[in-house]
């Protein structure tokens, strides 16, 4: 019980301290209402503020999306989705570079090497900055 308390208290500081907003169940990035893309179909829709929940100052997500500040991470899975360091996050399918997917990087052997220098690897290749290396 304490444990729920304590991560619905941190939850309500990365709202309040944030750059998120809710305002009248309308969820807002640096002043500019948040609206996503259906991952099939072109029409915009607004996140749903009962379960929008803030990450840290530049991520958070809700039940159909990942959110890195006014912009969604289209293909990003809110369920499994995490931040791992610097600019990297994963969830079960992909491996992403702020907002976008780093082709063929495996979630379930992905590692950073030296976040300083940017390097990561995962069972298949090495990566610098995000793109593969490619080796001579």
């Amino acid at each position: 019980m304490k444990y729920k308390v304590f991560v619905l208290f941190i939850s309500i500081l990365n709202i309040i301290f944030s750059d998120y907003k809710i305002i009248d169940n309308k969820i807002y990035f640096n002043n500019t209402l948040l609206q996503f893309q259906s991952k099939d179909s072109f029409e915009l829709f607004e996140p749903d503020s009962k379960t929008f929940e803030v990450i840290n100052d530049f991520y958070a997500k809700d039940k159909y999306t990942v959110y890195y500040g006014s912009v969604n991470i289209i293909m990003a899975d809110p369920a499994t989705f995490k931040l791992l360091a610097g600019r990297f996050s994963k969830d079960k399918n992909n491996i992403y570079c702020w907002t976008t997917i780093i082709p063929k990087a495996d979630p379930r052997t992905f590692e950073i090497i030296d976040i300083l220098k940017d390097l990561t690897r995962d069972e298949n290749n090495e990566y610098q900055y995000c793109k593969k290396v490619i080796k001579n």
